[in-house]
C-alpha cells in the first residue's frame, strides 16, 4: 500500500500496550504507522524512510545515540519525537538533539496534537518547536521546549 508523503510514522516503544494505542491512534487518523517493540525493528524501520520516528527512551538504552545519528543520516530525515516516563524528559530530549518530547502516559489527544505540529506534516515546513508534557498548555494544548 502506497501512503502519501507526511504521513508516516516509525513508532518504537517496548512495551506492547504502548504499541498497540500508538497503532491505533495513529492509524485511525490516517497516518501509516510502523510500530515496533525493539531496537533491531527499530534501525530497519528506519529504512522505509519515515516522516516521523516517535521513540521511547527506554528501549534503547546506551544504543539510543546511534539511533538518532541513523535517523538524521538518512535524506530527507524525519522529525524525531521523544517519549519518556521519566520527569527529566525535557533535558533528555534537548541533549539528545530531539526537539519534541511526549510525557508517557499520554492522552491520544495529546500525541495528535504533537504529531500534526511536526515540520514534516506543516504546510511549508516551518519549524515549529512545541512538546507535548506535564506543563501548562499554550492554545493548542502544546508545551515549548525551550
Amino acid at each position: 500500500m502506497h501512503y502519501p508523503v507526511g504521513r508516516t510514522i516509525l513508532a518504537v516503544d517496548s512495551d506492547p500496550r504502548t504499541r498497540t494505542l500508538l497503532e491505533i491512534t495513529l492509524n485511525t487518523e490516517g497516518y501509516h504507522a510502523n510500530v515496533v517493540g525493539d531496537p533491531d525493528a527499530a534501525f530497519a524501520g528506519l529504512e522505509l524512510f519515515p516522516d516521523v520516528v516517535l521513540f521511547d527512551d527506554a528501549t534503547f538504552g546506551p544504543t539510543v545515540k546511534d539511533f538518532i545519528a541513523h535517523a538524521r543520516s538518512l535524506e530527507p530525515h524525519p522529525d524525531m519525537i521523544f517519549m519518556s516516563t521519566r520527569l527529566e524528559a525535557p533535558v533528555i530530549a534537548r541533549a539528545l538533539g530531539i526537539r519534541f518530547y511526549l510525557m508517557k502516559p499520554f492522552d491520544p489527544t495529546r500525541l495528535l496534537r504533537l504529531v500534526t505540529v511536526c515540520p514534516r506534516f506543516t504546510a511549508g515546513g516551518t519549524q515549529i518547536s512545541h512538546a507535548v508534557g506535564h506543563k501548562a498548555p499554550n492554545r493548542l494544548g502544546l508545551q515549548s521546549n525551550n
